[in-house]
């Protein structure tokens, strides 16, 4: 992995039928030049992973930008502050 590199996994869960479990599925590397919306196993939801990985390029130059040289997680900001705060206080007081 560089830092111009990603690393991407995805699975589907479903429910099973009454006691039926199918057998894993063999994992499935694509290649530089391969796209989401051609694994037949995504279904649907390959052309939506694409277009999230589309950004992924734009998102690194953000994150090697930073004036800071550190990644702010958004857990950590919505510590800060969450937008459900004043949701939170009025129904639970404080």
């Amino acid at each position: 992995m560089t830092p111009t590199s990603r690393y991407s996994r995805f699975g589907c869960l479903l429910p099973f039928g009454d006691g039926f479990r199918p057998p894993p599925e063999a994992t499935r590397v694509l290649g530089p030049n391969e796209h989401f919306a051609d694994v037949k196993e995504l279904s649907y939801y390959g052309p939506i992973i694409d277009q999230d990985a589309d950004m992924m390029p734009r998102v690194q130059q953000g994150l090697r930008a930073n004036r800071t040289g550190k990644i702010t997680l958004s857990a950590y900001q919505e510590m800060r502050n969450p937008p459900h705060a004043p949701y939170i206080i009025g129904v639970y007081g404080g």
